[in-house]
């Protein structure tokens, strides 16, 4: 992770570098004038006596043996100087014998270079001629003056203008860069678009403050997708509060139409016809409640009301309310039934629920003739339920997706019957909501398992599966 300082150590960094680079860039240009070579005469007003020099020089070169005379070389000194000469001798070996008395620096421009024989040992020295005189080159007082007035003042605005640049860059990509990029994101924002990358600094207020960015991005594609499910879930909802009114209604009807028929033709059946329908007449009457205080809780997700289920009394309550539904359709219902009844916890309308909406999937699609069968085993830790049928069964392909809300397969979900395509959905939701699961296969037709979990301190009998 990078470094990070905060906003005041980091401007104090800032004016202590500012400052850096401006001492050295006034260091460096100092040097640079002081260097410039200069001269205390006039240009151009020495005149040196050619004459003089070319005898000075006869005199050294044809002297050899003189060369480590101090009083000679004293007394050449003095001719150097008048003439702004330098001279540097070396015997054979290449050792200096003597060096004239002026700064010696390799910028003087030599003007000979010879070779001499030196008595009495045969053997070749060398003498060296070097030009000291400012030959035009030089500045002058004046000229040094003009030059200052001019270079200086320019310099300086030069050196104020580097360091405001590197002042900016050093401003730029922890602090100027980072909000620009979040004001960028912030229009994003406003256009509805929440794919951005929030950029990090060394600084740690503007990281602190990216870091704030990303969180409420974050929060904000959250919120959006939980309005979304929300949006769903309330679809849903009312969708499947149609579907749920629909198969009571159902039953109420069949009952009513039987009486009206005169297939309840005693008083025992008819006070059976007049209960039931009374009974769906309540199921509605608490779907309603329901659908009128939706704005207080969400239906789908609220949690089971677990109490002490008998597994065999919630099959045949399921079956007797769809049993004129099955009458008028010629279907057989039957109950394939353990020897001993089982006890779950769970959530009695819920379950109701679960196996209404299987059962009346099974009479839509089950054909004049067929069976519906309804069976229960109770295990260790768990009971199973089934519903199955005797009609064409469920496509291989549709297999994996009846149980989405909406989806109709075109042969075993056709509209034809009726679904609306939430009955399996809701089944499995309330399922799910149990900690169950709930699936299907095809064995003769469409057989529907769903798998309860059982309280341990509230099991029934055990009955072998």
């Amino acid at each position: 992770m990078k470094r990070q300082y905060s906003i005041r150590t980091w401007l104090v960094g800032m004016i202590v570098v500012t400052a850096i680079m401006a001492y050295v860039g006034i260091f460096v240009f100092v040097m640079i004038t002081n260097l410039w070579p200069r001269s205390t005469d006039e240009p151009n007003t020495f005149v040196r006596d050619e004459a003089r020099l070319a005898a000075l020089q006869r005199a050294v070169e044809t002297a050899p043996e003189r060369w480590a005379d101090s009083v000679w070389q004293e007394s050449l000194q003095t001719e150097l100087n008048d003439l702004r000469f330098m001279l540097l001798l070396r015997d054979a070996d290449d050792r200096e014998i003597y060096r004239s008395g002026l700064p010696f620096a390799s910028k003087y421009r030599i003007v000979e270079r010879r070779t001499v024989v030196m008595a009495p040992t045969g053997l070749a020295g060398e003498v060296v001629w070097y030009d000291v005189s400012p030959p035009g080159g030089g500045l002058n007082d004046q000229q040094w003056q003009r030059m200052q007035n001019i270079v200086i003042p320019t310099g300086g605005v030069l050196i104020m203008v580097l360091t405001a640049v590197g002042t900016v860059w050093y401003i730029t990509r922890p602090i100027l860069r980072p909000l620009r990029q979040l004001s960028g994101a912030a229009r994003q924002i406003i256009a509805g678009d929440l794919d951005f990358e929030v950029p990090e600094s060394s600084v740690r207020e503007v990281n602190e403050f990216a870091g704030a960015f990303a969180q409420m991005r974050d929060g904000l594609k959250e919120s959006i997708g939980k309005q979304a499910v929300m949006e769903q879930e309330r679809r849903m909802f009312i969708a499947a509060m149609a579907h749920d009114l629909r198969t009571p209604l159902t039953s109420v009807r069949g009952y009513l139409e039987g009486i009206r028929d005169g297939v309840a033709r005693t008083p025992e059946k008819l006070d059976r016809y007049v209960s039931v329908a009374l009974e769906k007449t309540g199921a509605m009457e608490r779907l309603v409640d329901g659908l009128f205080n939706y704005s207080k809780t969400e239906y789908l997700n609220q949690p089971p009301h677990l109490a002490p289920v008998r597994v065999g009394e919630l099959v045949s309550a399921a079956i007797a309310g769809l049993s004129p539904q099955a009458t008028a359709k010629s279907i057989a219902l039957r109950v394939d039934e353990p020897p001993a009844d089982c006890t779950m916890q769970g959530d009695r309308d819920m379950l109701n629920r679960v196996l209404d909406n299987l059962l009346d999937n099974a009479l839509r699609h089950t054909p004049g003739g067929g069976t519906v069968t309804v069976g229960w085993r109770c295990g260790i830790d768990h009971v199973r339920i089934w519903v199955q049928d005797t009609g064409p069964g469920i496509p291989p392909e549709d297999l994996g997706r009846i149980f989405e809300p909406l989806y109709r397969s075109d042969k075993a979900r056709s509209t034809r019957t009726g679904g609306a395509g939430l009955g399996l959905a809701i089944a499995r939701r309330l399922v799910e909501a149990h900690g169950g699961t709930i699936t299907a296969v095809n064995e003769g037709g469409a057989r529907f398992m769903l798998t309860l979990p059982v309280t341990p301190a509230n099991r029934g009998p055990q009955v072998e599966r």
